[in-house]
């Protein structure tokens, strides 16, 4: 299964692969990847696009509902939990 979702923002292009990966890439004439991060450890497929809105970013996966924000934001809702990010 080769599937997958784009979301672009304002300075990024976010691509979720079915296994959970994003890939995060600059746009512009050279294209290149920033970082690929992990969403989960666990087995879950994510077919779904992922939603980008006031700062967050909600995954949707065969089990979970992933919401993705920054410190400040996370803090906002009670809940913190760090991701594996890899930097390219």
């Amino acid at each position: 299964m080769n599937q997958g979702a784009f979301a672009p923002t304002v300075d990024r292009l976010f691509y979720l692969n079915a296994s959970g990966q994003m890939f995060v890439i600059s746009p512009g004439n050279e294209p290149r990847t920033m970082a690929v991060n992990e969403v989960t450890t666990d087995k879950e497929l994510f077919c779904g696009s992922p939603a980008v809105s006031n700062g967050r970013m909600v995954l949707r996966s065969s089990t979970s509902l992933h919401c993705i924000a920054n410190q400040a934001n996370a803090e906002q809702f009670g809940t913190v939990r760090r991701s594996q990010s890899t930097e390219v």
